[in-house]
């Protein structure tokens, strides 16, 4: 499957273009347990080489990108997943040091994401401390990101999360049940 996408590059400059990533993604069933994702950069309709070239694309304003990944996911038990990511960019040239660290950042964070998607589905009765722990990060994680509120933050986690639903909807029913015993 061939997947285009364009990112924006944040730094300090504001004569940062957008890139524009083309890359050929792959899912490989190595074995019962292990599932390896690759994505290859495709130039001109062909796939390219380690060190092909890097340069305009027909849109206005947007820069050709490459980048070479690979997830292996593995399955190590009943309700235990290790994930192995390694990212390969080349992000071309007039790029300062703080958006190419913004750039393979935002890569990288592609696995804590993965994290926090799987964590949301725990239900609140299986949720571990680790568990516990993850979804304090997503929450400070979430707060940190420009022109959200704590609330909406709250509320947005409380909707994704199934644990934190499950919890919820016992506070609202003891709540509920004392107050009909005061009353």
């Amino acid at each position: 499957m061939t997947v285009k996408r364009v990112r924006k590059l944040e730094g300090k400059r504001t004569n940062h273009h957008n890139r524009l990533y083309t890359c050929v993604m792959k899912l490989t069933k190595v074995s019962e347990d292990v599932i390896v994702i690759s994505t290859s950069p495709v130039t001109n309709g062909r796939m390219s080489t380690a060190r092909g070239s890097v340069g305009r694309s027909s849109v206005s304003g947007v820069y050709e990108a490459e980048e070479m990944s690979w997830m292996k996911v593995t399955k190590l038990g009943e309700k235990k997943t290790k994930i192995a990511y390694i990212v390969r960019q080349n992000l071309g040239l007039l790029i300062s040091n703080t958006a190419a660290k913004a750039s393979i950042t935002a890569q990288l964070n592609y696995v804590v994401y993965l994290c926090f998607y799987f964590n949301n589905l725990v239900p609140a009765s299986e949720l571990s401390l680790e568990g516990g722990q993850i979804i304090g990060q997503e929450l400070m994680m979430r707060l940190k990101e420009k022109g959200k509120t704590k609330e909406s933050v709250v509320s947005s986690v409380l909707k994704t999360n199934r644990g934190l639903k499950d919890m919820a909807e016992k506070v609202r029913g003891s709540k509920e049940r004392s107050d009909e015993l005061t009353a």
